[in-house]
């Protein structure tokens, strides 16, 4: 049986994107979703897709992984990527 592998910290991870300049916007709806988008806040209207999960425990590894996906060539990316060293 494989390890379960531990949660990424959200506040460490929301710092790097910061850090990376890359925006997430993260919204809470009363259906019991957390979503996010990588728009700022002001360009929220304009995002086509958001991203959804249903905890706050899901939250900062969808994130991330979201984040790897969508900005491959990012610092952020690169620091924190699967196969950044």
């Amino acid at each position: 049986m494989e390890a379960e592998r531990p949660k990424r910290n959200l506040e460490d991870t929301l710092q790097a994107l910061y850090e990376s300049e890359i925006n997430v916007t993260i919204t809470t709806l009363w259906d019991g979703c957390l979503d996010f988008a990588f728009v700022s806040y002001t360009e929220q209207d304009e995002v086509e897709h958001w991203h959804s999960v249903r905890s706050f425990r899901e939250l900062a590894d969808a994130v991330h992984q979201k984040a790897v996906k969508e900005f491959p060539e990012s610092d952020y990316a690169q620091k924190h990527g699967e196969m950044a060293a």
